[in-house]
Parts: C-alpha cells; structure tokens; sequence
C-alpha cells in the first residue's frame, strides 16, 4: 500500500470530528489538498517500501466524494502508475464504495510488465437487507511474483531464500448470525486454484530450484468450509480504542470434495484493547495467535505463515513455515497529534510494539531457541470511524523490515 494513500487517504474518509479546530492544510500538503465540489481530489506521489518487492514509486490522483450531508465518505477513485526495478510499470485502479455505515466494496485492477497482474472484488455488509446477518465475499485473480520460501521448519536457514511466482484463482463467502449480543456465529467457504513457479527475481533461485518437490507445472485445486465463534466488544472493528475481541475456528478440506487435498486447520485468535484517556491518550493492544494444521501432508502455501505485517513485523511474509503457528504481539499506541485538514479530523498516533513468535509441526515440539523476537514503532494516521493508515518499522534477528498497510485494526 502506497505511503502517500496511507497517510492521505486517511485524513480524507473520515466525519468531522468537533474536537478538533479548524485548519487550513500546511504549505507542504496545499499542492496536493483540492477541494471539489462533494469532495476533494488528492494528487499523491507513489512512494512504497515491502523487504520482498524493494522499492516502489509513483503517481495516484485520489478523487473522495461525500455522502449526503458531507458527514461520510460515499466513494473514492484511486487509480495510479507506478515503477519497480523488478516488475516495471504498473497500473491500476481502485475503487472503494460505502453505501451504508456497515456496509462497503472494495474493487481493484492491475497490469503490470512484468509477473504482477490482480482483478479483484470484495463486499461486506454487517446488516444485511436489515436484518441481523453478516454476509460478506471476495473473488479474485492474482499472479504475484514476489513471494519467498526458505524451506519448513522454525530453523530455516536465510541463505535458502528463493522466490517464486504464484497464480491465484479463487473467492470465498461467509455468513453470520448473532447468537447472544457480541457473540456470533459464522461459516465460510472457500474455492482457490494455484500454480507455483520460479519467480522473476534474478538474483534469487527459483523455488523449484531449491526445493523442486514444491513446484509443478500444473494447478492445484483447495476447497475448504470454515465454523467460527467470535465474540466482539471492540468500539470499532477498524479505529479500535477499547474492548475484546476472541475468534475460534476450524477448517477442513477433504479430497474428492472440491478438493484435491484433505487437511483441518484450528485457529485461536484473541485480541484486547484497553484505553487511558486524555490529552494523549494512550491504548495497549495486546494479541495472542495460535494456529495448528492436521491430517496428510499438504503444500507449504496451504500452510501457516509467520511473518509479514500481520504476524512477527521484523520478518519479510512467509519467512517462517510449518504445520502450526503461536505468535504474541504487545503495542503501545499514543495520540501524538490531532488536526483538521480540508474540514476533515485526522490523529496521529506512535506506537511502540515487541513481538515474539515461532512456527512448529506440533506444538510439543516448540522451542525457545527457536522463538522469534520482535520490537520496533508504528507511525499510524487515524481518521474515525473509518480508515486507518498504518506505516510499521520492526527489527529482528535479521535486520530492519517495514511494512504498510489501510484499515487493519491489529
């Protein structure tokens, strides 16, 4: 995700917030804030940093249109053109809709020259028809060439980096219903066909070079049904400030059932946000992850993965890959600013974060020796109820990754 969208797009979607005074936009943010009429055209420079891609730059005007009243965001336009030294010239365009407070869509298109092509589609609603159910659903194709793999184990070595292409087809649907108050119930179900191949990076061997038994020519088939139990207190499922948040699920996949593998997955998944108001208030935001996969031997890309923005954010994505995963993550966020830009309320926050985690075949066979620590700060732009931008430094065993990423709460 580009850094200028994170930290632009942000202050862009968000209702007045009455707190906070009135301003114009500083001299360095005037040449890029116009307001037009039901909204305002953001004329962003493309500048994105991933330790698997390298350095990404660009052009993106953003074009956000208000609802009735100018209290929401009803629409935004994001199309862009940026250059890779490994993938070229890319294009694409997004486009994001908001047709209720807690309901939104989301469709993205890209071409590149090299390897990294992306259609995709995703809804949700949290009341459908106005009723009680939370029905959602995405349907993408999406060929990535920057993806890497070291191997299975806790102790995969860095010097067996390779990448490799992989080719996506796939969509899932879920649906839930509440049970009593914050606690739900839902199902989902997934159909995905992939290929993996030796990805595009020159200076890396291919997977199948390394590790041929994991690549092959032709596409493999996962269909799998997923029951979950969450139960949610937080204020917000995006810009969270307080509350719970506890999922438990299972997944199988059985062969001969839309499946060419049988597995089960088990998931834990526990979250708390706890808030100390103020002049610069402050929030600990604390997770625990578990994850364990039984039955025949399935491929590495249907396994768990720790690293990446979302698990252990010191590690490129996929660093780490076994049958189970235990991850803990400890985060301090604190309101360093506040500000109206264009008639729009945005917060800044500095978020100090360690985090350790560790993959395993079985979890007696966990180890600390092979437990993965993490620690770093978090510059993240908040615009409420709605957007989050988030910019992520961790330092590891390994060295220094950062990672950026729209709308995840932690």
């Amino acid at each position: 995700m580009p850094l200028a969208l994170l930290l632009l797009l942000g202050a862009a979607a968000s209702p007045a917030w009455p707190q906070a005074p009135e301003e114009p936009p500083p001299p360095i943010l005037r040449p890029i804030l116009h307001p037009i009429p039901r909204g305002m055209l953001l004329l962003l420079p493309v500048i994105d940093t991933d330790p698997n891609r390298g350095v990404t730059t660009g052009v993106m005007p953003v074009w956000v249109l208000e609802g009735e009243g100018g209290k929401t965001v009803r629409e935004i336009y994001a199309p862009s053109v940026d250059y890779n030294p490994i993938f070229g010239v890319t294009g694409t365009y997004r486009y994001y809709f908001y047709p209720k407070p807690d309901a939104s869509f989301a469709a993205r298109a890209a071409l590149s020259q090299v390897v990294e092509h992306e259609v995709m589609a995703r809804g949700d609603d949290l009341s459908f028809q106005g009723s009680r159910f939370r029905v959602g659903g995405k349907g993408s194709w999406n060929v990535d060439g920057s993806n890497r793999f070291y191997g299975i184990g806790p102790d995969a070595p860095r010097s067996a980096q390779t990448d490799y292409t992989e080719d996506r087809l796939g969509y899932f649907v879920h649906v839930g219903y509440p049970l009593y108050r914050r606690l739900f119930l839902s199902a989902e179900q997934s159909l995905q066909s992939v290929r993996i191949s030796n990805g595009p990076i020159a200076s890396l061997p291919g997977t199948g070079e390394l590790f041929p038994s994991e690549v092959a020519g032709h596409r493999h088939q996962d269909g799998s049904d997923r029951l979950y139990l969450t139960y949610d207190s937080r204020d917000s499922a995006i810009t969270t400030t307080q509350g719970l948040y506890a999922e438990l699920s299972a997944q199988t996949a059985q062969r001969g059932l839309a499946s060419e593998y049988t597995y089960q997955d088990y998931r834990a998944d526990l979250r708390g946000f706890f808030k100390r108001p103020g002049r610069h208030r402050q929030v600990t935001a604390l997770r625990l992850l578990f994850e364990q996969m039984t039955g025949p031997p399935v491929p590495f890309w249907l396994e768990p993965e720790l690293g990446g923005k979302y698990t252990l954010r010191a590690y490129g994505e996929g660093r780490f890959t076994d049958r189970g995963l235990a991850e803990a993550s400890l985060e301090r966020r604190v309101l360093v600013y506040r500000r109206r830009l264009a008639g729009v309320a945005t917060e800044l926050e500095l978020a100090p974060f360690v985090e350790a985690g560790t993959v395993f075949a079985q979890p007696q066979a966990m180890a600390w020796r092979w437990v993965r620590p993490a620690f770093g700060t978090a510059v993240r732009v908040v615009a409420r109820p709605q957007v989050v931008g988030s910019i992520d430094f961790g330092y590891g065993q390994e060295g220094l990754a950062a990672f950026m990423d729209i709308n995840y709460s932690f």
